[in-house]
């Protein structure tokens, strides 16, 4: 693989716009924003594909100005064995700019899919381009639920683990210390994970 990139943008919600401001962009209760609670499911399944971040670099902001929480994230992202990509995470997008996509790059083509919707996977070759269904199911956690369950009753493995999903949360930690003054860390330099 050479590289992958991450866009999710979303424009603020009316109730944002309006003051009526929901939990998860209030630091003090959700441990920061929209950023905490939709790019913790992306950076977590990077980790399930390439294992521990090795380093971030990023950049962190509040452009509107609606809430404390950040609203506005951008990071460079390296794993081992070579594999490096970036990615973009803004709250406070234009109207009709909606955007939910991971895209990996590689060198005979791509793979483009998003994460919190169910649009049409789409794979580039040489050959061309094709899509394949992303069915919703009808329960969308069914199989966390199912795996969680026969783990219990001794009949499998979990595929997620607290020491992946404490890794996930330090990488976010690490990508927005500057920004709520957890750590040190300087943004225009690499920190090691």
């Amino acid at each position: 693989m050479l590289f992958f990139h991450i866009q999710l943008l979303q424009p603020a919600t009316d109730d944002e716009k309006a003051g009526r401001l929901p939990w998860r962009v209030m630091p003090e209760v959700s441990g920061g924003g929209h950023f905490f609670d939709l790019a913790s499911h992306q950076l977590d399944y990077l980790d399930f594909l390439f294992g521990p971040v090795q380093r971030v670099r990023s950049t962190v902001k509040n452009t509107a100005g609606l809430y404390e929480a950040e609203d506005m994230v951008t990071a460079e992202i390296e794993f081992g064995g070579n594999i490096t990509g970036t990615g973009i995470w803004c709250f406070n997008a234009p109207a009709g700019h909606s955007r939910d996509v991971i895209e990996f790059t590689g060198d005979r083509g791509a793979i483009r899919f998003s994460t919190f919707g169910f649009e049409n996977i789409v794979v580039t070759t040489a050959g061309g381009t094709e899509e394949y269904a992303n069915e919703r199911p009808e329960h969308v956690q069914y199989c966390l639920i199912d795996q969680i369950v026969r783990a219990l009753e001794g009949n499998g493995g979990m595929q997620g683990n607290g020491q992946a999903a404490a890794r996930t949360s330090r990488v976010m930690d690490e990508i927005v210390s500057r920004y709520y003054n957890r750590q040190p860390a300087v943004c225009s330099e690499w920190h090691s994970v």
